[in-house]
């Protein structure tokens, strides 16, 4: 056989064999890496995507906090937290009154009511809201929103609008423009307005406890 083939081609066949078999070998190690590879760059996706998600998360929980500061820092100011005192209602009426220009206004405010909330959860505060209703008159319905614009920004607290009924009970005639035209007040429409006024104050006995 030898003799045959002789010793240089069966040499190099011999190499050919093992190069095939090495080949083989070195396919099957460079295929298990590549493998490995892959499951460890997925891996890292999955890492880098879940530290993503995280950093997402608490820039939102923070955004949301941030909202929840400056929400309550403005109902703060706008007196949400006091007590719903009357006397000051006198004043913001008086003002909005005159500023909205509007003729009359009479308004009513009914003793306030406690309401149970699963928001609030100190024991030192309540929420209590009391019942609104405005009756006004004026010359025209531009002052009439006005009025309401003005109640619903200077108003303590915060303010929950139920009804604004309009109803127009003159209209312009001749006799109508010399009146208003000579200075006579005469009211052209007239408005129900109707709501609700919130508030959360701290309770009477936590703060003579805190007086104390």
């Amino acid at each position: 056989m030898v003799s045959i083939l002789g010793v240089k081609r069966i040499v190099f066949i011999l190499l050919l064999v093992a190069l095939n078999v090495g080949g083989g070998f070195g396919y099957k190690y460079m295929n298990d890496t590549i493998t490995i590879k892959e499951r460890q760059l997925n891996g890292l996706k999955r890492k880098v995507r879940d530290r993503f998600n995280e950093v997402k998360k608490v820039r939102e929980q923070f955004a949301a906090l941030r909202g929840q500061v400056t929400d309550y820092v403005l109902l703060e100011k706008r007196g949400f937290f006091e007590e719903q005192d009357r006397e000051v209602l006198r004043d913001i009426f008086f003002e909005a009154q005159k500023k909205s220009q509007v003729l009359r206004a009479k308004y009513d405010v009914s003793p306030y009511k406690s309401q149970s909330s699963a928001f609030i959860t100190q024991p030192n505060l309540r929420w209590v809201n009391s019942k609104v209703n405005i009756k006004i008159e004026a010359l025209d319905d531009i002052d009439i929103f006005s009025f309401v614009e003005l109640i619903e920004r200077d108003f303590p607290g915060y303010v929950q609008f139920e009804s604004i009924d309009l109803k127009r009970n003159e209209t312009l005639t001749p006799d109508v423009l010399k009146k208003i035209g000579s200075g006579t007040p005469i009211s052209l429409v007239n408005a129900d307005v109707s709501f609700l006024w919130h508030s959360v104050p701290e309770t009477k006995q936590e703060a003579e406890s805190t007086a104390q």
